[in-house]
């Protein structure tokens, strides 16, 4: 674990016991998620803030696809799209 990670997970669990001492409903609950999602949350400086934004970007692409292809059948042009996703500028209909 580098220095960065270690500091945010003290920092962290410091944050955690002093919510624990408090009787705010908000933060109790706030610490619980953070309690249990710790690990993945000192992910985030184990892989220098990598994100997944990417990935979630392309996956409202598709959705976005699937909502325009309702009714279609040919599965083949479907995967042709998704390959094509990279190139397609996705805007909403307002």
């Amino acid at each position: 674990m580098t220095k960065n990670n270690s500091q945010a997970e003290a920092a962290f669990k410091n944050w955690c016991s002093i919510v624990r001492q408090t009787e705010f409903k908000e933060l109790i609950e706030m610490y619980k998620a953070i309690e249990i999602n710790l690990s993945g949350i000192i992910a985030y400086w184990k892989t220098d803030a990598l994100s997944n934004a990417g990935m979630e970007g392309f996956n409202y692409k598709v959705r976005w696809i699937i909502r325009q292809a309702y009714g279609f059948k040919d599965k083949e042009y479907f995967t042709l799209k998704i390959y094509n996703l990279p190139n397609t500028k996705v805007e909403p209909n307002l």
